[in-house]
């Protein structure tokens, strides 16, 4: 069972595993897909640790 799959391409421009930028879409367990605008890789991993934060602190509340 995967929480999160996140997904990029990496023949868009700007995008991948090259450039210092990227631009993803979140895939959530409940089917909701979120995209993120291009942006340099830290702020990516700060977005998806912001929402992995916010899904655990969720869950440990209820």
């Amino acid at each position: 069972n995967l929480d999160w799959i996140v997904l990029n391409d990496p023949k868009e421009p700007g995008a991948g595993f090259g450039p210092g930028t990227n631009r993803v879409t979140l895939l959530a367990r409940d089917g909701t897909a979120e995209d993120l605008p291009r942006m340099p890789k830290r702020a990516v991993a700060e977005a998806i640790l912001d929402r992995v934060t916010a899904a655990f602190s969720t869950s440990a509340a209820g």
